[in-house]
């Protein structure tokens, strides 16, 4: 069960740091969650910096561990937790979307996001640190093109009240892991996708070339599908391979 164990920092440099040294000694249990009011070098996607003000939003690392979970299963893994952060929003705003391949969106504004670091064990998963970063109540970001549930709704919230209400949502989708419902939660993952089968604008990061695509399917790696519009051809792009242009706002 995800939070049987809640520990309570008032400062860290990283919730995901934090876990993983305590992996290193065993010092921790699955599903302890760890949460921090301050989190001073915040991670996002391939070491990018994710920037929080103190105690106003939500900046945590779930542990778990796996028996028997072969390597295929790492879409799925961030599926599950995409969807679980999902839910959550979703409980204040039906528009919060999942941003591939695991940001948290409104519109085009950024309100969260995901990273997860799996510990491998030949061709087994073994275990995963799940970092979630949520704006709550912060209300000025500099030149990020970001929201918070606050600046949304015009409303104070309980960064703790949150923190159970996301603990709920994990352990619903979870479940639906442990259950083996993959098929359910990549549909429902593609139900909550932005761009899902839109039309938009996209630039491939290694020329620059600009074109017109739908996002049509993930597929068994967690690669971005999308079909070229002028060309009708199938193109599939990893992270950061692909730029989601400012233009899509829907």
């Amino acid at each position: 069960m995800i939070g049987r164990k809640i520990i309570y920092k008032d400062s860290l440099n990283s919730t995901n740091n934090y876990v993983a040294n305590k992996v290193l000694s065993g010092g921790i249990e699955h599903g302890s969650v760890v949460l921090a009011g301050i989190q001073s070098a915040g991670k996002g996607q391939r070491e990018a910096k994710w920037d929080s003000e103190p105690n106003k939003n939500l900046s945590l690392s779930v542990f778990l561990e796996y028996v028997n979970l072969s390597l295929n299963h790492l879409v799925q893994i961030n599926q599950f937790v995409s969807l679980a952060c999902s839910d959550f929003l979703k409980d204040f705003d039906r528009n919060f979307q999942i941003k591939w391949p695991n940001d948290l969106i409104i519109g085009n504004k950024k309100i969260g996001g995901i990273l997860i670091e799996s510990q491998l064990e030949k061709s087994r998963i073994k275990s995963s640190i799940i970092g979630i970063g949520i704006n709550v109540n912060q209300e000025i970001f500099g030149n990020y093109n970001a929201t918070s549930l606050k600046n949304h709704l015009n409303k104070d919230y309980s960064v703790q009240d949150c923190m159970f209400l996301l603990i709920e949502k994990l352990n619903h989708r979870f479940e639906q892991f442990t259950q083996f419902k993959y098929l359910e939660l990549k549909k429902n993952y593609l139900e909550n996708l932005w761009l899902f089968e839109k039309t938009s604008f996209y630039k491939i990061t290694k020329n620059e070339c600009v074109f017109e695509g739908k996002i049509k399917d993930i597929d068994e790696n967690g690669a971005l599908i999308i079909e070229n519009i002028s060309s009708n051809k199938i193109l599939t792009f990893q992270h950061k391979e692909i730029v989601f242009l400012e233009r899509n706002n829907f």
